[in-house]
């Protein structure tokens, strides 16, 4: 029902927004005053919960914060502030503020129009991660991410720091007070549980819980039990108050090891709890939600099919009817015992960018089956839907008319420049993972996850070529500027010149030791950039001789692009940075770290004035100078 939802949302939010003024060109001279000034798309949300009256649902993530008003929940509240992104969030018992946790700081939504309030804390060590209010509302306790696992409590009226706690050697990874108030129970990554006593915080008793990261706590509805679950696949049974081992109710099984992540008791003596593939202390692989009946210790699936990535978040509502489940791709609400109910999806990831030759449009893709068309001032007046996702490769035409898109299946699709798809091919050797047309629109050349290379004529989409140069799948290509040559780069570390249309060899650029990510032309076609697991190289196209290459980076390189008029190159890195170069020496001018997380696309604006970037954290970000 709520299918684009969040789409809506950015339309409506963005409708307002004047066309894009004619700005400065981003050059040697003006590096410095680059500045992010636009968010494109949905964010990724990490955590989430229902307000005490049932009325309200609260999201946070890479967007920071959003409400829900749940009687009509297709358009939140998307509120401001200085905590972005968001870790954790909780409501006060009457449902009337919000706290949020984030980077060193906490603020305190009023949710009756009132002012906000801050209060940092940078002796945390740490990001402020959890949260939880005692069921008084007088105090509020935080969590921090950090090596000392320093647990503080604040006084809701004052935001003084009444207690700090140092409990743990790791970080803090879960809170919650028991029902009456007395108890105050946290997870830690160094795997123990600690129960304190809220009179005056002292500890009752430390859980030795788990052999890995504790991932949740959870009290049942007479306060006479605590659940707590981990990465080591197991939820533990403790009697309270003084913290006795009871059982283990849960194994996890499997070939692979799982984690428990989030843990939610039913007061009908159901325990629900998010499952997921782990590797070491991270979660990976699709995420689903079970349901174990405490009772006779079996344990079925609840929703199996909602969420494609790792479930970071569950919630009941107040009237214990419905399950909130939160991942970076989807906020799941679903009844309670039939299922039913309805999402809201985010973009977890951006993987994609490409933009109009005339600069009106940006296209954006990533983890969901649909991509997203902006105009130049950032409105959404597009949505481009695939049969699969994630959606990793895009490509427009000169004309901006048509849209290239690819999946991990093996399908090409093709939009117009409006969203509305065109055709789809099938015969193809494997998954898109690169697409380019020609400057005269006359062809498109793709590229395979199986390192085969084919040209389609694009008035009937006929194969025109190919072949197959690469042992590892083709990730990269480009059309020099008169349409002459095409260069394609691949895992497989090899970087090939071609000419067009006889993809006949031409050069062979040597110098990568680990898979090449991205290649580009210069807007003059005599050089080349290139960008990898390894490095970034700048190359002569003539001699295929490296120049030099573009240091710093400390983590793979994921694409690299020349500004329109060859003075500066952009790269975008997994190491969460995008980076300025003087294209003409390789010194490094400027870094940018807007995204908090892994980039993984760049794209420049026709005039230069501007670029786009995309990254993990499932935003489009439009950079600009700012005077």
């Amino acid at each position: 029902m709520l299918r684009y939802a969040l789409f809506i949302l950015l339309s409506l939010l963005l409708s307002g927004s004047p066309a894009r003024a004619q700005l400065a060109p981003i050059t040697v001279e003006t590096v410095n005053n680059v500045r992010a000034t636009q968010w494109l798309g949905t964010g990724r949300p990490s955590n989430g919960m229902f307000s005490p009256d049932g009325k309200l649902l609260g999201l946070v993530g890479s967007f920071g914060v959003q409400v829900y008003e749940l009687a009509a929940p297709d358009i939140p509240d998307t509120l401001g502030g200085e905590i972005y992104p968001g870790y954790g969030l909780a409501f006060s018992p009457d449902s009337r503020q919000m706290v949020v946790t984030g980077g060193y700081g906490i603020r305190i939504y009023d949710l009756e129009g009132g002012a906000d309030r801050i209060a940092m804390y940078p002796d945390s060590n740490g990001p402020l991660s959890v949260v939880a209010y005692r069921p008084d509302g007088t105090q509020f306790a935080v969590g921090a991410f950090s090596s000392t696992g320093r647990i503080i409590i604040f006084d809701t009226a004052t935001l003084q720091v009444l207690h700090t706690l140092d409990s743990f050697t790791d970080a803090v990874t879960t809170l919650e007070y028991s029902a009456d108030g007395t108890l105050l129970a946290a997870g830690s990554r160094d795997n123990s549980v600690t129960l304190f006593e809220t009179g005056g915080y002292t500890i009752m008793t430390k859980l030795a819980a788990h052999t890995n990261p504790v991932t949740d706590v959870a009290f049942d509805v007479s306060g006479s039990i605590l659940y707590t679950s981990g990465f080591d696949g197991l939820i533990q049974s403790y009697s309270l108050p003084d913290g006795t081992f009871l059982k283990t109710v849960y194994t996890a099984l499997g070939e692979v090891p799982h984690a428990i992540g989030s843990l939610a008791a039913h007061p009908n003596g159901s325990l629900y709890f998010s499952e997921a593939v782990a590797s070491a202390d991270i979660l990976t692989l699709t995420g689903v939600v079970n349901v174990l009946d405490l009772a006779n210790g079996q344990s079925a699936p609840f929703i199996a099919t909602a969420h494609s990535t790792p479930i970071t978040a569950l919630d009941l509502s107040p009237d214990q009817s419905t399950l909130l489940s939160v991942s970076a791709d989807f906020a799941n609400l679903s009844a309670i015992p039939s299922q039913s109910g309805f999402g809201l999806p985010f973009m977890a990831d951006a993987y994609s960018v490409t933009v109009t030759p005339d600069g009106s449009g940006v296209a954006i893709s990533g983890s969901l089956d649909l991509g997203s068309l902006f105009g130049s001032d950032g409105t959404l007046f597009a949505n481009i839907q695939t049969d699969e996702a994630p959606i990793r490769t895009l490509a427009y035409n000169a004309s901006g008319g048509a849209l290239v898109a690819g999946t991990d299946a093996a399908k090409v699709y093709v939009f117009s420049g409006d969203g509305s798809r065109l055709s789809v091919l099938e015969d193809v050797p494997g998954a898109l993972t690169a697409a380019q047309f020609s400057p005269d629109e006359s062809l498109v050349a793709l590229g395979f996850s199986d390192g085969t290379l084919r040209l389609y004529n694009t008035s009937d989409l006929s194969l025109s070529a190919e072949m197959t140069p690469h042992s590892n799948a083709l990730e990269s290509l480009d059309f020099s500027p008169d349409g002459s040559q095409l260069i394609t780069a691949s895992l497989d570390s090899t970087v090939l010149l071609w000419e067009v249309p006889s993809l006949t060899r031409l050069g062979n650029f040597v110098g990568h030791s680990a898979g090449v990510a991205s290649v580009e032309f210069s807007p003059d076609g005599t050089r080349a950039v290139t960008s990898g697991y390894d490095a970034a190289y700048v190359w002569d196209i003539a001699t295929q001789a490296q120049l030099f290459d573009l240091p710093e980076h400390y983590g793979t390189i994921t694409s690299a692009h020349y500004s329109p008029d060859a003075t500066l190159i952009l790269t975008t890195s997994e190491d969460g940075s995008e980076r300025l170069y003087d294209a003409l020496t390789g010194e490094q001018l400027r870094v940018f770290y807007d995204h908090n997380a892994p980039v993984y696309d760049g794209a420049w604006l026709p005039d230069g004035a501007g670029f786009v970037t995309v990254g993990g954290d499932g935003f489009g970000i439009v950079f600009e100078v700012v005077r």
